[in-house]
């Protein structure tokens, strides 16, 4: 069965084929100056499956929402629209890991294809492929019943 997680890990290895796949999912990235309400840390997979990369670092904030990147990010997550004026300072991704450049990393991640995108077309091929197996022994239970014969 396809999963996001797997998906989006498979992009990965090729958009930074030069970088460990254990990198990946190291929870090393945060906002700078910080975000309480994106307080991090994430993985490169958190930010790519949840699209945080495609939008920035959201502004510095202090309990109030601002950054159009954040609104934007929140309606990804939630697919709803968000609205709030600006708040705080404009921030930046940096990690804690020097093996992770957090700033070579997010344009590589934006042209990326979306994980999610990608799994819902493989899922619903894989949902039909099941389907047809079911129907298959359903098939093959009904014949065996009503012959007698296995």
């Amino acid at each position: 069965m396809p999963t996001t997680k797997a998906i989006a890990l498979e992009q990965l290895k090729k958009a930074l084929p030069d970088m460990d796949p254990k990198l990946f999912e190291k929870k090393c990235i945060e906002s700078q100056p910080s975000n309480i309400f994106l307080p991090g840390p994430y993985s490169i997979l958190d930010l790519y499956i949840d699209g945080r990369a495609l939008h920035g670092a959201p502004d510095s904030n202090n309990g109030t929402v601002g950054e159009e990147g954040f609104r934007t990010t929140i309606k990804d997550i939630l697919g709803e629209k968000f609205t709030s004026e600006p708040n705080g300072q404009p921030a930046v991704w940096v990690s804690s890991l020097a093996a992770i450049n957090a700033n070579e990393i997010m344009p590589k991640l934006k042209a990326l294809p979306r994980p999610l995108e990608h799994f819902k077309s493989s899922f619903d091929g894989y949902a039909a492929t099941v389907k047809k197996g079911y129907v298959c022994a359903a098939q093959n239970a009904d014949f065996e019943t009503a012959t007698g014969r296995p």
